[in-house]
């Protein structure tokens, strides 16, 4: 029997990157997956592969900026497979702005993705799982939460956020619902590469950020997505209200 063998699990911004990965992982792991993302192309195509390889997945277009998406989307998840398991709430967006750079309106569009979006997903999934006394909720956050660099603010409180709420929640809806967060470090995504391809030398960007990892490489969407497994699993069972980094070792770090 698989880990996750018939168990309904949503992912946010599964479309690319972490999100693909735990897509992916989870469906391995026997789940059956409600894909999330605003690029319905890229959504629809992840849906599509699992099904191509013999899991179950359907593809729902949900900004969670949007209440009304994201409304909708649970519906979707819920018109589709019954019930919902299991949600990985990976959405977000980063902004490379200190606090006097940053607008009202981009400020609020981070804090709205990355902070109110996790809120207001698990909000709509909470009731099934407390009917039915059981299921697992991973917040995607960041090494940001906890230790970070210039000109990011908007971002790191938002990350900061969701660790506070993990705990929070946690506390909440236990025993029936376990939350926990996950805080990836460097991970190497379509999106790093298209910043890394932007840069004036992409070899030196690629070779100094590998050089600050502890484990000398950068992570990967399926490390991120191994986690947030385990996490949903049985296995975890006695798991809730903790914060795992996946970041191989950064945060362990005092400088360099």
């Amino acid at each position: 029997m698989k880990r996750l063998q018939d168990r309904v699990a949503i992912v946010t911004g599964g479309g690319a990157g972490i999100g693909q990965a735990c897509c992916e992982v989870l469906a391995e792991e026997g789940a059956k997956i409600v894909v999330t993302d605003i690029n319905d192309q890229t959504g629809q195509a992840v849906a599509d592969a699992i099904n191509a390889s013999g899991g179950q997945a359907i593809y729902a277009h949900c900004d969670v900026g949007i209440e009304d998406d994201i409304a909708k989307m649970t519906q979707a998840a819920l018109d589709a497979f019954g019930t919902i398991d299991i949600l990985i709430n990976n959405a977000g967006i980063e902004l490379f702005k200190n606090a006097l750079d940053t607008t009202t309106p981009e400020w609020e569009r981070c804090i709205n993705v990355d902070l109110r979006g996790v809120w207001l997903c698990s909000k709509y999934a909470l009731p099934t799982m407390l009917a039915k006394g059981k299921g697992a909720i991973v917040n995607i956050s960041s090494v940001h939460a906890v230790q970070t660099i210039q000109n990011i603010t908007a971002y790191a409180a938002a990350k900061g956020g969701v660790v506070a709420m993990t705990r929070n929640m946690a506390l909440d809806y236990a025993p029936a619902v376990r939350i926990n967060a996950i805080m990836p470090g460097f991970i190497e995504t379509s999106l790093w590469q298209r910043f890394v391809a932007l840069s004036d030398n992409p070899q030196k960007v690629v070779d100094d950020t590998n050089a600050l990892q502890p484990m000398k490489r950068m992570g990967t969407g399926r490390d991120v997505a191994l986690g947030a497994m385990f996490l949903s699993s049985d296995e975890a069972a006695w798991i809730t209200g903790t914060t795992l980094a996946v970041d191989g070792g950064l945060t362990a770090r005092l400088h360099n």
